[in-house]
């Protein structure tokens, strides 16, 4: 059956992504758009838990980067939740038109970064960070929580350490930055450091955050002397590691530069 109405919804389908059916969704009279997420009828019990979980996770987060829960509700037997929908375009949309540069990306480190930093304390993994998960305008936004797992259930505490959010965001960063031959040493280690194969030597996201605004700041630095020659150095703390896994950055092959011709 054809559904058109989900609670106080309009919805219209738009895929089925294992027992979930999802929606698109306009409240009747709230200038509201969202997804709905549908369970389906015969799914199995273990499915509805998670659906369930995951929306008391992201409601708890209460992050403005993390998609706002509006409401859960129940068809019958079938569980839902309306999620906020953000139409905007993902880093991956962007990446067609060109690559980014290295603060664009030192940005996206330090920001994305925060958000993860963020999950991580209230003991939430993301688990799916790569570029169609990002939204960076108008406002960042982190979408794509559907593999986001708690210490309480797949996970043990000891396991709950944040790397493997870590590696991924660092292989997204890796492959959206322009020109990787010409990315500065230091910023080479730092996404070095997040791809290391070893997960106990990858930062953490907060450290990601830290690292990723020195950074920033000392190529701002960097400019202001070209500019006026008077402004004193500043003092960078950055814990520097042997390149590991950089290899990935040189193995990109080129792309047209977005500001050429």
């Amino acid at each position: 059956m054809m559904l058109e109405t989900i609670g106080d919804y309009d919805v219209r389908l738009l895929e089925r992504v294992g027992s979930i059916v999802r929606y698109a969704a306009t409240h009747v009279v709230l200038p509201r758009r969202a997804i709905i997420e549908l369970l389906d009828a015969d799914a199995p019990q273990v499915d509805a838990v998670k659906l369930m979980r995951r929306a008391c996770m992201l409601d708890a987060l209460q992050h403005p980067a993390v998609p706002r829960i509006y409401e859960c509700g129940r068809l019958g037997s079938r569980p839902w939740i309306a999620i906020a929908h953000d139409r905007n375009a993902t880093l991956r949309d962007e990446l067609r038109d060109g690559r980014l540069q290295v603060r664009e990306a030192l940005t996206l480190l330090e920001d994305v970064g925060a958000v993860l930093a963020h999950a991580h304390a209230r003991g939430v993994l993301h688990g799916n960070i790569t570029a169609t998960a990002i939204v960076r305008t108008p406002a960042l936004r982190i979408q794509k929580w559907e593999s986001a797992r708690t210490h309480d259930t797949e996970l043990s505490c000891d396991a709950l350490d944040g790397s493997d959010d870590v590696l991924a965001l660092g292989k997204t960063i890796a492959g959206a930055l322009d020109r990787p031959e010409e990315v500065p040493g230091a910023v080479r280690q730092l996404i070095g450091r997040l791809l290391a194969a070893d997960a106990s030597r990858r930062p953490t996201a907060v450290e990601v955050v830290k690292s990723a605004r020195a950074l920033r700041e000392a190529m701002g630095w960097i400019d202001r002397v070209a500019l006026t020659g008077e402004v004193e150095e500043p003092e960078i703390e950055i814990q520097h590691e042997p390149e590991e896994e950089v290899i990935l950055l040189e193995q990109r092959r080129p792309t047209v530069d977005r500001h050429a011709g």
